[in-house]
């Protein structure tokens, strides 16, 4: 099947439509570039609807026949009689589409629907609460849309089982009631009562899913309400047809802080994910389901308690089960709410080249690859708020979209941004196979904002643009609960606030990113790491409760993993402030290596970091409070929390450093080589040159006579000696002295001094060099 302009081929049938010209609308100077389109026709259709069946009658179209087209002057309304209508060539919508909202049921379906003037649904102010079931067919050719006002991006080019919007304008709305709740006790696999904690008003013939409640995503279960009874002090129990595919455990802990020992309960959630609208792809064996795209529309546009099943096709770009595409900026209140997504065969809700999109109050469930997605790395303004997502797999074919669009879809992420300048505020991850957020670390935008070259695709550097708001977001049962991308350096920090993970491997994993701050965390029961940052600058962490697994795993899985609350690698400033951490001991968890702080292979020019260490607690089962591994020979802190270590120190590699007889391992709990702690002690580096003799310096104290001795390194440069030695010691007044490898003194080397500038705690080093 041909689709042109003015005129549409289907066989041998030549149908001529009206030739239309776009209804102009005032659009904004940005939106040029996307080439945006009015609905197909100048005046919309009339208030006044005829029945589908008239429009038949009068047209004397065929749809078991003839590809059926609903003019640009025709409002068409389809009065539901619990049949099917079915179009075997296809239907278009260039005037108007509705349906009657009596109570019966309708099923349409048809290998393709075009719609480029109005499809409407129900309203805003009254939704459609009639059975309706649209099913996206096998059985069509390829849809060709030739339109010149399309510019740049002309043709465009659409296969079967698709509900294709192109300029149009589409409002769909649903009856809609409670989206999601939580479990209120333990199901046990096979249970066929399933009782939750909120009064929802799901009834019988409802179909839901529960989220898994450990480190396993996908052993959620899924099954259809038959009956339910209100709980004495709330709560429903929902009774179920057949039981449950696997246990589901509400777990829960105390806090031990000082001030707060109250509970935290675990509950994994419960989603309804059946609509009273449902869009499907007819079953294939081929990977192909169904899908719906909105591209170039000028429009707001509302979807709205719509159910999407089967849909998205696997291995193919811009085939999803809701995408919007190349909308520009779109008007305010296009919006995408309260929708289901399950059962997809590839991805969930797609924004691609468009702006301030509002995603709010979706459900997906069992779906493949990546699910709420910013496709090129152009996308800014859009909201996605208070979505659910559960049991995200990967994808079994990767897309191939051509050069500089590589998909990652076989590392399925919930919540994939290419770009970062998009809210994410208060979803729920609840299994995914791989990451909940994923921010993409392309350095340009990509894809077919690229090949069309829209504004910033050779300039825009997508790992320095600013983030939109994270925050309040929760994953659970994932690899990696939140990435910030891989190399990122925006001008203003990464803020990620309210962050909640549990029954994870790493809660939150940075790598090469600077400029990171998180705040209000909470990480429960991580079987590696609650916060990993590796290769840093610029890192901070306040305002968290870190703790480790809840139950003590089987000897068989014992002394195999290294867990670290906080692992900082190869990272140069950071600041830990209002910790607390539990549950992190061979007793509780039984793993090689439990460490609340661990310090690894940050080796600097100066030999010596200043991060802040701030009011960090640990109750008793935590055994090891620091480990510092392969790192500078000293760590100045500042601020350590009552009932650990005096304030304002710094902990030292003893067998690296001369330490003053104040340097002590009370209290310390702590590992490493030789790890001492310096009280009321500031430490900084500074770095001697010099050419000619002398071999050794030395430093001493002027008040406490200690010494600090160096050996220097030696380097032939232009036929003579240079040599450089680098000192770190407290600050304070001292004599200095240089010796050759004999002991002598050395009076007439000429010595250039450099202070590392890396300090937050007062003072400096004075000397007669």
């Amino acid at each position: 099947m041909r689709f042109h302009h003015v005129f549409l081929l289907v066989g041998t049938v030549t149908a001529r439509l009206q030739a239309a010209q776009h209804r102009q609308l005032e659009a904004p100077s940005p939106n040029e570039p996307y080439s945006v389109l009015s609905p197909l026709c100048a005046e919309r259709p009339a208030a006044a609807a005829k029945s589908f069946s008239s429009f038949l009658e009068d047209s004397g179209l065929d749809p078991a026949t003839q590809f059926i087209d609903i003019p640009c002057d025709e409002s068409v309304v389809i009065v539901p009689s619990d049949d099917n209508i079915v179009f075997k060539y296809g239907l278009s919508v260039s005037g108007k589409l509705s349906f009657e909202d009596n109570g019966h049921r309708t099923r349409i379906e048809s290998p393709t629907i075009l719609v480029r003037g109005y499809l409407e649904i129900g309203s805003v102010a009254n939704p459609y609460s009639s059975p309706l079931h649209i099913v996206l067919t096998d059985g069509g050719e390829d849809l060709v849309i030739n339109d010149e006002a399309l510019g740049r991006y002309n043709p465009l080019t659409f296969n079967e089982k698709g509900l294709v919007v192109v300029g149009g304008k589409v409002t769909m709305v649903g009856a809609t009631d409670d989206i999601y709740t939580h479990l209120l006790e333990n199901v046990s696999q096979g249970s066929k009562v399933v009782k939750v904690g909120k009064d929802v008003a799901w009834k019988a013939g409802d179909q839901i899913a529960i989220s898994s409640g450990n480190y396993q995503g996908q052993f959620s279960s899924y099954g259809t309400i038959i009956d339910t009874e209100s709980l004495e002090g709330g709560g429903v129990a929902l009774i179920l047809d057949e039981g449950t595919q696997y246990g589901h455990i509400v777990r829960y802990f105390e806090k031990s802080m000082m001030e707060d020992r109250s509970e935290v309960y675990l509950r994994p959630e419960v989603v309804k994910t059946n609509r009273n609208i449902v869009i499907s792809g007819s079953e294939s064996d081929d990977g192909e389901g169904g899908y719906f795209v909105m591209s170039h529309c000028a429009e707001k546009q509302v979807v709205e308690g719509v159910e999407f099943v089967n849909m998205g096709q696997m291995g193919y770009d811009n085939r999803f089960p809701i995408q919007v595409a190349f909308g520009g900026y779109v008007p305010e209140g296009t919006r995408i709410t309260k929708n289901s997504i399950h059962h997809s065969l590839q991805r969930c809700v797609v924004i691609q080249a468009t702006h301030d999109v509002i995603v709010d109050h979706n459900v997906a469930y069992h779906t493949h690859g990546h699910c709420f997605v910013t496709e090129d790395g152009i996308e800014t303004g859009n909201k996605f708020l208070g979505n659910v997502a559960m049991n995200i797999v990967m994808s079994t074919k990767s897309i191939d979209a051509g050069d500089g669009n590589d998909q990652t879809d076989s590392f399925a992420s919930a919540f994939y941004m290419a770009s970062p300048s998009n809210d994410i505020q208060g979803n729920v991850v609840a299994g995914a196979q791989h990451t909940g957020f994923f921010y993409e670390s392309f350095l340009r935008v990509r894809g077919a904002s690229a090949e069309y070259k829209l504004p910033g695709f050779d300039t825009l550097n997508v790992k320095h643009m600013p983030f939109g708001v994270f925050k309040d977001n929760l994953a659970h049962g994932v690899q990696i609960g939140l990435n910030p991308g891989f190399g990122r350096s925006p001008s203003e920090p990464m803020t990620f606030f309210g962050f909640s993970c549990w029954s994870v491997y790493d809660c939150f994993h940075s790598q090469h990113s600077h400029n990171l701050s998180l705040d209000h965390v909470t990480a429960i029961d991580f079987l590696s790491n609650g916060v990993s940052v590796l290769n840093a600058q610029g890192f901070t962490l306040k305002n968290a409760l870190l703790v480790g697994e809840l139950n003590k795993p089987a000897a068989e899985e014992c002394d195999k993993r290294d867990v670290a609350a906080i692992l900082i690698s190869s990272s140069l400033s950071f600041t830990i402030q209002n910790i607390h951490f539990q549950k992190l001991s061979h007793g509780s968890n039984c793993q090689k290596t439990n460490y609340a702080i661990d310090i690894q292979s940050t080796s600097t020019a100066g030999g010596i970091l200043h991060p802040a260490l701030i009011n960090l607690s640990f109750d008793e089962s935590v055994e090891t409070h620091y480990n510092v591994d392969a790192s500078p020979m000293a760590i100045s802190i500042l601020g350590m929390g009552a009932g650990d270590l005096a304030p304002n120190g710094a902990l030292l590699t003893s067998n690296k450093l001369s330490t003053s007889a104040a340097c002590n391992t009370d209290n310390l709990k702590a590992q490493g080589s030789g790890l001492v702690y310096c009280p009321n002690s500031c430490w900084k580096s500074i770095v001697l040159e010099w050419t000619g003799a002398g071999d050794n310096v030395v430093y001493k104290n002027v008040n406490t006579n200690e010494e600090f001795s160096q050996y220097a390194s030696v380097m032939s440069v232009a036929g003579s000696e240079k040599k450089t030695v680098m000192m770190t010691l407290p600050v304070g007044r001292y004599d200095f002295h240089m010796y050759d490898k004999y002991g002598a003194a050395v009076f007439n080397s000429i010595v250039k001094r450099y202070d590392i500038q890396q300090d937050n705690c007062g003072g400096a080093i004075y000397s007669n060099e």
